[in-house]
């Protein structure tokens, strides 16, 4: 999330091809039915036989002549960088994510429009109390013919809890030991996952890749619940090193995803087939291949020449030359991340924890050596600096104009926990000015700054210097504010340097921004008082509301977890962070995806581009 220059850190319903016409033939007397006695005679005896005369109804269909469903065609596609591996346990880089995603599925997926978590291996699920109970689509299978049952599932993340165990396995996601208290399999179709804590966002950690247990091994057969601590087979020592050695994590032999691993080139290709026992169907395409293309500059190239079909993510500056091509469309979605202008709260000339060790209880308690800032801890003054900045300028000139006024600290693009009655913060000099004046900072006409009880209005505002988009914002808000009155002393520094200001609280204003957040609206880690931590914690505004810590611990735990009852306490939230400003929010990047127009079927949402790559087809030139 905290990255140099990107940030603080995707079967078809087929139309009906014909009409289907029902028409009736209906005896004179529709209402009646007739027992009717007759003989009948045969060579050696005569039998007395009940006839039963019913209405008869006859059913003709009529269909047009059908249409072939289009399909076909090898979708290109350019990538930046090499996958590490394609072992959903083992790999950390959104590249292995990017190809792995192809190959395996998950119990739960994020719906790609408004963030919540749906089931895709799932039929169904629910949660009592910490335990999540499972049930298992009936139509899942491997690309080699032997089904995906709760074997897949539990085998994936008993592996996980073992090498947690034995510190024997080299993975990135051994956490889930810390969150699952035990893992039962009811039968083929359906488990349970009882979590350690009531934390409604920890779901989101069985949302892994499974493994093909039958391809990985070892020979372990489930037994019973399983614990972070066992069983974990017949015997208690299974082996499953070998997971991590195994030729299957780049050359994966099944898929139960959409398509299946056709070769892999390295620092050139990888290639994907379509996989025909896809749940949701054989894909239209034949297939997918990833071109390995470090430089942005040579993708986008690479898409005007037709080299390549689609290229995710490129800058706005590339944005003119691709949509003057005919040939070509652009798909705009908002970015998961958020541009800021953060405020410090506390005394940056003593940065002090929020809580600390009381002697005579040896408990937590407030520190009340924790100071505030000598400016900015007056509200009015955050208030006027929100409304004395043009967030309008700021996106027209950094990014080109792609991107989304924003007025609090969640993304419209997590639609169930926004709040939308949030009036936005237009540019408005005049208010700011009141503002500041009902604060007590009168306007110099003589320097041109404000004041108050003799000292200026000044402040420093810093930013990361190999980030040309930020020193231009950076740039920006001190031209707006300097027309207000305030005496702005503006800096680019170099990454470690500005990290070790941000986090040591050592600063009056920051231009930043937060990226890959993901789809939990819990930003407590950003705003929480337990995270108010000079030189570590990511709460370096110093912010502090008791109330709102209460309440993310409420969103957080919220009986049966459901989108509609936490939307409720992450809209209040909201509103109290509109309301006390530990940041001005800017804008939310605009995601850039450019596509052959012959690519039909895409349709991307903010949270995902490829969650229907199945119904996807190059259309005939």
């Amino acid at each position: 999330m905290l990255g140099k220059d990107s940030s603080l850190g995707s079967a078809l319903l087929i139309a009906a091809l014909g009409s289907l016409l029902v028409a009736s033939c209906q005896s004179s007397d529709p209402g009646r039915t007739q027992l009717v006695e007759k003989e009948v005679t045969k060579q050696v005896e005569v039998t007395r036989v009940v006839v039963q005369e019913v209405e008869k109804t006859t059913v003709v269909e009529v269909t047009s002549t059908p249409t072939p469903i289009p399909s076909g065609g090898f979708l290109v596609t350019a990538r930046g960088d090499e996958p590490h591996n394609l072992n959903p346990l083992l790999f950390s880089d959104d590249e292995s994510r990017f190809i792995s995603s192809f190959l395996y599925g998950s119990m739960l997926s994020t719906d790609p429009f408004t963030g919540e978590l749906v089931c895709h291996f799932c039929q169904s699920w629910e949660l009592v109390d910490r335990t999540y109970t499972f049930v298992l689509r009936d139509d899942l299978v491997w690309s080699d013919g032997e089904p995906v049952t709760a074997d897949d599932f539990t085998y994936t993340y008993t592996a996980l809890l073992w090498g947690a165990a034995n510190q024997s396995l080299d993975s990135p996601r051994l956490e889930v030991s810390d969150l699952v208290e035990s893992i039962a399999q009811l039968d083929e179709r359906t488990v349970t996952v009882t979590m350690q804590r009531n934390e409604c966002a920890d779901v989101r950690h069985l949302n892994l890749g499974w493994l093909p247990e039958h391809r990985y091994g070892p020979t372990w057969e489930y037994s019973g619940p399983v614990t972070p601590l066992g069983p974990f087979g017949d015997a208690d020592d299974p082996d499953f090193s070998g997971i991590e050695n195994s030729e299957m994590n780049h050359a994966p032999a099944v898929s139960n995803g959409p398509f299946l691993l056709d070769e892999w080139v390295r620092d050139d290709h990888i290639s994907l087939v379509r996989n025909p026992s896809y749940f949701r169907g054989a894909p239209r395409l034949d297939g997918l291949i990833v071109r390995l293309v470090p430089d942005e500059k040579d993708q986008v190239q690479m898409l005007r020449t037709g080299q390549v079909d689609l290229v995710e993510g490129f800058r706005p500056r590339f944005l003119v030359e691709i949509e003057l091509m005919d040939q070509l469309a652009v798909y705009k979605t908002l970015a998961d991340s958020y541009v800021y202008l953060s405020f410090q709260l506390g005394n940056p000339a003593d940065p002090q924890p929020r809580w600390l060790e009381q002697e005579e209880t040896r408990e937590l308690g407030l520190n009340e050596a924790h100071g505030e800032h000598p400016i900015l801890s007056d509200r009015r003054v955050r208030q006027a600096i929100a409304l004395g900045v043009d967030r309008r300028a700021i996106v027209s000139q950094a990014e080109l104009g792609q991107g989304v006024a924003l007025s609090a600290n969640l993304l419209p693009s997590l639609a169930w926990a926004y709040n939308d009655e949030l009036e936005p913060r237009d540019y408005d000099p005049q208010k700011a000015a009141e503002l500041l004046e009902e604060a007590g900072w009168e306007l110099n006409g003589t320097t041109g700054i404000r004041e108050r009880d003799g000292l200026p209005l000044q402040l420093s505002l810093r930013t990361n210097l190999n980030s040309d988009k930020r020193v231009k914002i950076g740039e920006l808000i001190a031209e707006q504010l300097g027309q207000l009155g305030f005496d702005i002393s503006f800096e680019a520094l170099e990454w470690g340097q500005f990290v070790g200001l941000l986090l040591g609280q050592q600063f009056d204003l920051a231009v930043i921004s937060w990226t890959n957040l993901g789809n939990s609206p819990d930003d407590s880690l950003f705003f929480g008082s337990e995270n108010d931590v000079p030189g570590r914690g990511f709460n370096f505004v110093s912010y502090h509301n008791p109330g709102l810590d209460q309440m993310w611990r409420s969103g957080a735990t919220v009986p049966g977890c459901r989108a509609a009852d936490r939307g409720v306490v992450y809209r209040q939230i909201q509103a109290a962070l509109y309301d006390e400003l530990p940041y001005s929010w800017l804008y939310v990047p605009l995601a850039l995806t450019g596509a052959n127009r012959r690519l039909t079927g895409i349709n991307p949402g903010p949270w995902s581009t490829w969650y229907n790559v199945e119904t996807w087809y190059l259309a005939a030139e």
